[in-house]
């Protein structure tokens, strides 16, 4: 089945996850890069565009997203890569060229246009989990690594930091459900220079979250976690309801029912 695979980029000129796709033996006729303006075009054209095709998208990690899903024809089927990917380490030792296949093959098989990995680093975790390879419900689908069918129904992202979040609740609005791959750990550097490490400060964060989880009180709560990268205390944390409150009759717009959140 056909695809694509977009790295969206920023400072990140070394793109490790270029060097894993090579490993692998992906065709670069396969990738697009998007950088966010010329003079990124310019120093990543000098690495890596005698190999890969190099767009111009625009600058912010959502926009930058928006302006991938709308490069493409409506129905492409986009794999999504950060562009700090190490492994995608499959406990069977399949290679990507082949599990890829099988991610596509399922979503088209269970009518669903998102897929994502288990958000766990631990390759040790199926087999005490003893999950399924595939699984469809109310999941995140981890921006780091995501698959999606462009859908024109599925209006922008409007967030920066958690569009994941954003993205999942939209699709599983759209078709009921959000898949999941469970046969690969994701390894990957987040937070190095360059990114979105800059912009994403403990306030910025903090803003958008609660933002959010306003917005979308409907399909998502908060809880507390330590996220060490932003601050030495605990933060607002969005985790995905395993129930919406209510039924949506528009599915693609926040309810009207927000709930009241924590501070």
């Amino acid at each position: 089945m056909d695809y694509v695979i977009a790295i969206p980029t920023y400072q990140r000129y070394a793109i490790k996850t270029l060097e894993y796709l090579n490993r692998q033996s992906v065709s670069p006729s396969l990738i697009t890069i998007f950088v966010a303006n010329e003079t990124e075009y310019d120093l990543y054209y000098a690495k890596w565009g005698s190999t890969y095709t190099i767009v111009i998208g625009v600058i912010g990690i959502g926009p930058q997203r928006n302006f991938i899903t709308s490069f493409y024809p409506e129905g492409t089927y986009i794999v999504s890569c950060d562009d700090d990917i190490r492994d995608l380490y499959h406990m069977q030792g399949i290679g990507f060229n082949v599990w890829i296949q099988d991610c596509l093959s399922y979503m088209v098989s269970s009518n669903i246009g998102l897929l994502g990995l288990n958000p766990t680093s631990n390759v040790y975790w199926r087999t005490i989990s003893k999950a399924p390879t595939f699984q469809s419900g109310r999941y995140l689908a981890v921006g780091v690594f995501h698959i999606y069918r462009t859908n024109s129904h599925i209006p922008p992202l409007e967030f920066n930091f958690i569009e994941d979040y954003e993205r999942s609740i939209k699709y599983l609005r759209t078709d009921g459900a959000v898949g999941r791959y469970n046969g690969v750990v994701l390894k990957h550097t987040g937070w190095t220079s360059g990114g979105l490490k800059e912009a994403r400060t403990k306030d910025a964060y903090y803003k958008a979250v609660n933002e959010f989880a306003s917005l979308y009180s409907n399909d998502v709560y908060l809880n507390s976690k330590l996220i060490r990268s932003l601050s030495a205390e605990e933060l607002p944390n969005v985790r995905i309801k395993r129930k919406p409150t209510n039924t949506c009759s528009q599915p693609n717009r926040p309810c009207s029912n927000a709930l009241s959140l924590p501070h």
